[in-house]
């Protein structure tokens, strides 16, 4: 995939947050920045969407799986 070269301003704080964060993931800073920018695309865009709407037997039953998938 090609890739664009861009410039970002972000604070020296900011910047070592980063950095420490892309050194515990085994990432570069380049490819922890992708990571996170494209998360956020995709975070908002889950926001967009409208979550699904289960009767409550069904929303008990879900619920029941994830206690159960939780428990093992």
């Amino acid at each position: 995939m090609a890739k664009e070269k861009v410039t970002v301003a972000i604070s020296s704080s900011s910047l070592a947050l980063l950095d420490a964060d892309a050194k515990a993931s085994g990432l570069n800073r380049s490819e922890f920045v992708e990571r996170a920018v494209r998360n956020e695309h995709y975070r908002r865009l889950l926001d967009q969407v409208e979550g699904p709407s289960w009767t409550p037997a069904e929303d008990a039953m879900a619920r029941d799986v994830l206690r159960v998938q939780a428990e093992a």
